[in-house]
């Protein structure tokens, strides 16, 4: 188990770089609204320490290039997932970790409400409908054909796979 804390962050923190796939939304769910001045490059950064071993903290950040006048933190925060580097003091403990978030990760994208959207198949129909004078609500009775809009967990689960 790992909470997150905002403040000073040892040295060997930065020794060991891992990876795990998310969303922002969920990271900010499981720990708090994130740090946004954590140093050059990084727009959006986590610290987390180790219940059973209080001195092991963890370091989950973005990497951008700030200067590029196209980047944007909240177009990067509103994207459906990223590829987050996550430090720390060695193989073992970054790869708990991975291993323990990402599969906090997994179980809120799978209990989430159902996201739904329409078919390919069934914006064509409605849309033929709408053209032919029908009004949207009706078109929308007679030919809506829903599926699951939410992402697979599966993508998240660690390690990740490219």
């Amino acid at each position: 188990m790992y909470t997150p804390f905002q403040g000073d962050v040892p040295f060997d923190a930065d020794r060991v770089l891992g990876e795990l796939r998310a969303p922002f939304a969920v990271i900010e769910a499981i720990a708090g609204a994130p740090e946004d001045d954590f140093g050059d490059k990084v727009s959006t950064a986590w610290c987390f320490r180790c219940a059973a071993r209080p001195l092991v903290v963890i370091v989950v950040r973005d990497f951008h290039d700030e200067d590029d006048r196209g980047f944007s933190r909240d177009r990067f925060r509103a994207e459906p997932a990223y590829v987050w580097r996550v430090t720390g003091p060695s193989e073992a403990e970054v790869a708990a970790f991975c291993q323990w978030l990402s599969g906090e990760v997994v179980e809120r994208v799978q209990t989430r409400g159902a996201a739904r959207r329409l078919t390919a198949e069934s914006r064509e129909n409605i849309n033929a409908l709408v053209s032919e004078g029908m009004l949207t609500a009706e078109a929308m009775k007679r030919a809506a054909v829903w599926e699951d809009a939410r992402p697979s967990a599966a993508q998240f689960a660690w390690p990740i796979v490219r």
